[in-house]
């Protein structure tokens, strides 16, 4: 039960257990070494999948980049330029789709390595300083209320996407001279944001490709990841609308 219970795909290793005096015992053992090496083939061949989809993918999307940002800078007529830039726009959008489906799937395999306590309120400061910029340019208005020394165990890096991918959301559903509040303290992180009233279920939201607008910018990801995030760590996340304010809830208690 105990080598069961710590298998892992990240670890590549199959049951391998010792003989007993027990028949049954012994066909169940062999049934379990042979299930385990079957779903480490599958899982060895999926990642090799995608990862070379994702490599194939890169490549030619940086190299169609490469070739519109020359064209743009290129004498064209407005139509010409409106083309383009749709064209530049759509690209731009794919290669963020396959790294966010690519982060989805590490997640969900667990392969990022052990969590570890990090000091939250940093993380945090450090990414709302990164997209100061972006909502000053939003015409938005942020109130931050953020404890000092706030620990969770979280891996760093998908610390940060969490937080990125919260921010983001908020901006990006926004309003004309709205606003953005952050709250962190020991108990919880919580977003909120002044937008339009919601027409889906919040919860609807959460699952992959679902989206409440059809701005390019959005590609119907980023709550999936927080969601798969907080699953993976064992945080609560919710995510809730009431008239023109929509909330994003992580409490890790």
């Amino acid at each position: 039960m105990r080598k069961i219970q710590n298998f892992n795909f990240a670890t590549n290793e199959p049951f391998v257990f010792e003989k007993s005096n027990i028949k049954e015992f012994d066909q169940l053992n062999e049934f379990l070494m042979r299930m385990s090496n079957k779903l480490l083939k599958d899982y060895r061949q999926i990642k090799e999948y995608s990862e070379n989809i994702s490599h194939e993918i890169q490549t030619p999307t940086t190299v169609i980049r490469g070739k519109l940002e020359h064209l743009m800078n290129e004498g064209m007529t407005e139509k010409q330029s409106e083309l383009i830039h749709s064209a530049y726009q759509n690209n731009e959008r794919i290669q963020r789709i396959v790294k966010s489906l690519s982060l989805l799937a590490k997640l969900e395999n667990n392969e990022f390595e052990s969590p570890q306590a990090i000091n939250f309120s940093e993380v945090l400061l450090k990414n709302i300083e990164l997209t100061e910029e972006l909502i000053e340019g939003n015409g938005l208005e942020l109130e931050q209320s953020i404890d000092p020394e706030v620990t969770v165990v979280i891996h760093p890096f998908t610390a940060d996407v969490m937080i990125q991918n919260l921010i983001s959301n908020a901006v990006k559903h926004n309003q004309a001279k709205g606003w953005i509040k952050i709250q962190l303290n020991s108990d919880y992180l919580w977003v909120e944001n002044s937008g339009s009233p919601l027409k889906k279920d919040p919860e609807v939201l959460l699952q992959r490709f679902e989206k409440e607008s059809d701005k390019s910018d959005s590609i119907g990801l980023g709550l999936a990841i927080v969601s798969q995030i907080c699953k993976s760590y064992g945080l609560n996340f919710h995510f809730s609308s009431e008239g023109n304010v929509h909330s994003a809830k992580i409490s890790f208690r």
